[in-house]
């Protein structure tokens, strides 16, 4: 959500106030990265190391929506 989206909904008339907690919220989700993520990859029991394999088409879209 757009910042000046958040200052709208929350009343807010100080964007400084929006851009601390955007930043407050930002380290408290990184921590909790931290300590609840899983390696993705590594070794399997054999020994084998397991691939991953990331689908990008997910996550990206190509530039003003050329192709697929």
């Amino acid at each position: 959500m757009p910042q000046t989206q958040m200052a709208q909904i929350a009343a807010v008339a100080n964007a400084g106030i929006i851009v601390d907690w955007c930043h407050f919220c930002h380290e408290e989700y990184e921590k909790w990265l931290e300590e609840h993520c899983d390696e993705i990859g590594g070794m399997d029991g054999n020994g084998d190391s397991t691939i991953v394999d990331i689908d990008e088409s997910e996550y990206f879209h190509r530039k003003y929506h050329r192709g697929r």
